[in-house]
């Protein structure tokens, strides 16, 4: 479509329209949004940066709104940002209406679900509107546009300055936060030896927050982040069980080291019963749960 079709198309829609980007633009049930157009017919996306109370939008959640609606057929979703493909018909007179669904089926599941506009590059509620900025149309707050102008104009300042080294990334600190943190959680697990699906819920909380903790201090999560953070809970939590073992049945008969060996020949003997074993199984399906849902919500 050309720019005049365009701005036909947003003024049928009640909506505004960017005649230099070619942009449709609008809000609707306080949600700021985009159309634009993505091949050279009558195919349209639409674009909002949304979030729920907990960050990032689950493809679950996204891909229900795409099955709810009959215009919708496709999303991606990068950070806060989503973009929902609509679906394309032969018929151009049937276009606003189509597009006038897509508004309404998006606006009204994010009011569903409690989902709210967020600005993209921090997650911030509140005010969020479009600006553009070297012909970038991003959903920003003013707090957010304002900073951005600044780095912009100090990037321009800079500019003859020498190079500067990069931040160094704290990787050693990161691994050694992911590994305080599930010792911390062995502690609890300790103190829960016996109750199996307890201590199976506390292995992957103790793991969701190791995972946070590394991500805390190296400002970003990466597959090192996650396989470290799911060792350490994993081992930290198997020893706690045997220590927990070993201080019930050889409390004061020998030191904590001799004690974990005779734990072990013990149950691998069949001296102990399946619940013994059903703490391990636990602590690891508490453990793949917690990396399924820190992965779903990437």
């Amino acid at each position: 479509m050309n720019k005049r079709e365009l701005a036909e198309l947003a003024l049928d829609l009640g909506l505004d329209f960017d005649k230099e980007s070619g942009i449709i633009y609008g809000r609707r049930r306080d949600y700021a949004f985009y159309l634009e157009t993505i091949t050279d017919g009558d195919e349209f996306a639409i674009f909002f940066s949304v979030r729920c109370e907990q960050g990032y939008i689950g493809r679950d959640t996204l891909e229900a709104l795409i099955n709810d609606s009959e215009v919708l057929i496709d999303f991606e979703r990068a950070g806060y940002n989503l973009a929902c493909q609509i679906l394309a018909d032969q018929d151009r007179d049937l276009l606003p209406d189509i597009l006038e669904e897509a508004i309404e089926d998006c606006t009204r599941y994010f009011e569903e679900k409690g989902l709210v506009s967020a600005c993209e590059k921090t997650g911030e509620t509140g005010d969020v509107d479009l600006y553009q900025i070297k012909g970038d149309w991003l959903f920003l707050t003013p707090s957010s546009y304002e900073r951005m102008v600044s780095i912009s104009q100090d990037k321009v300042t800079k500019r003859s300055l020498p190079h500067q080294s990069p931040q160094k990334i704290h990787y050693f600190l990161g691994v050694l936060g992911a590994f305080l943190t599930s010792l911390l959680g062995a502690c609890l697990v300790f103190f829960l030896t016996g109750a199996s699906l307890a201590m199976g819920f506390i292995s992957g909380f103790t793991l969701l927050f190791s995972i946070a903790c590394y991500e805390k201090i190296v400002k970003g999560i990466s597959v090192l982040g996650i396989v470290v953070s799911f060792f350490f809970t994993l081992a930290m939590s198997f020893v706690a069980v045997q220590i927990g073992y070993a201080n019930s049945f050889y409390q004061g008969e020998c030191n904590i080291l001799q004690a974990i060996i005779a734990i072990n020949e013990a149950a691998l003997s069949g001296q102990f019963g399946l619940n013994y074993w059903l703490h391990y199984l636990y602590i690891i399906l508490g453990c793949v749960s917690a990396v399924k849902v820190h992965i779903k919500s990437l």
